[in-house]
């Protein structure tokens, strides 16, 4: 009787697991502005899925422990949401967010029913493209995070793993970085503005949507909702030096050419300088047998295969003018941009009351 159970149990796992595995309906994009999106269609529940991975994580910190409080901070409101409010907009209508920090990635998650979809996609686009990174969350965040790793100090795999990897990599390895209540003290909110601004970005990121909806119309969703935004970060500075006696006059002039540039656009004779530039400015930088073996790499870690990346430098010789009209229209506003001067308050302040209102900080204070 035993030996027939067993007979039983073995040949129906055997019968279970050698089936065909049901490959779901998927549609694999690229948005205009480099955001892969991958659709899953699942029709088994009326649940809606988001995943997605940013290809930088705790490796990428200037200071020990930044990738890690910004994941805690991303829940804790957006530049819309307070945290409480966040959280209540979570909690009411049955959903659930986290982040993972990995060494590499830090993953995002969101999962809801089909039924709140509309709030809940709204919630988590407006988690990854505008934070709140409130200071009174991040004070509140930092000695929890500490009581965190002191529990950890009585973890004996914790401290067998911090020392084994302390021992192991040397002390400017990547791989040795991990987070200490005295790394943990020295991050600053500059440092979580920092890493964010340069890492999530739609070229570094790679976003799942599973659930049960129409692969069309969550597509045509989707694009139009991470692509009329665009999202993340996107800053253009212009960068020059004048006498402190004639700072208007500078920046008169620079404003007057970004209202001709947003106007008429690149002349023709502008365009191809800038193109025959970088004609050889690339090839220049790509002499090296090392300095392409990254250029290669940094393309695969971006998500390009090899000739896709070996191809950058042609695409780019192959952009036309016409397709930067939309981009000045939109991005080099002469009215919309933000004025920093350095140089003697005495001779400029009152330069500058025309261009807006004036925050006046001493260097030492930085």
């Amino acid at each position: 009787m035993i030996y027939r159970l067993l007979l039983g149990i073995l040949f129906f796992t055997s019968f279970v697991f050698t089936q065909p595995l049901v490959q779901p309906e998927t549609y694999d994009t690229t948005l205009d502005n480099g955001l892969r999106v991958i659709f899953i269609k699942d029709d088994y529940q009326p649940i809606l899925l988001m995943d997605m991975m940013i290809n930088s994580g705790s490796r990428e910190d200037e200071t020990v422990g930044t990738a890690k409080l910004l994941g805690s901070l991303l829940s804790k409101g957006t530049k819309k949401t307070t945290s409480s409010e966040f959280s209540k907009t979570k909690d009411l209508n049955g959903a659930s967010i986290g982040v993972n920090v990995g060494y590499t990635y830090i993953h995002i998650n969101m999962s809801c029913l089909m039924a709140v979809e509309e709030v809940m996609v709204s919630l988590f686009k407006d988690m990854i493209l505008s934070p709140r990174f409130s200071p009174k969350e991040f004070n509140l965040l930092k000695p929890q995070m500490k009581v965190n790793l002191e529990e950890l100090k009585t973890d004996n795999d914790w401290i067998l793993n911090y020392f084994a990897t302390q021992h192991y990599f040397p002390e400017n390895s990547p791989f040795a970085k991990q987070m200490t209540i005295n790394s943990l003290e020295t991050v600053s909110l500059e440092n979580i503005n920092r890493f964010y601004s340069k890492y999530f970005t739609p070229r570094n990121s790679t976003l799942v949507v599973r659930g049960k909806f129409s692969i069309d119309a969550m597509k045509e969703k989707m694009t139009h909702l991470l692509t009329e935004t665009q999202p993340f970060h996107s800053i253009h500075k212009i960068k020059t030096f004048t006498r402190n006696e004639e700072v208007f006059e500078t920046i008169s002039s620079i404003k007057e050419v970004l209202k001709d540039l947003n106007k008429n656009g690149f002349t023709k004779e502008e365009f191809d300088d800038a193109k025959s530039f970088y004609h050889g400015y690339i090839p220049s930088q790509l002499e090296s047998p090392s300095t392409l073996s990254q250029w290669i790499l940094f393309g695969l870690h971006k998500g390009l295969s090899i000739k896709e990346s070996v191809n950058r430098y042609s695409d780019l010789l192959a952009v036309n003018q016409t397709a930067f009209s939309p981009l000045i229209e939109t991005y080099f506003k002469p009215d919309e941009f933000i004025l920093v001067v350095l140089g003697d308050k005495d001779l400029i302040y009152d330069q500058l009351g025309s261009f807006g209102p004036i925050e006046v900080i001493h260097y030492t204070d930085i």
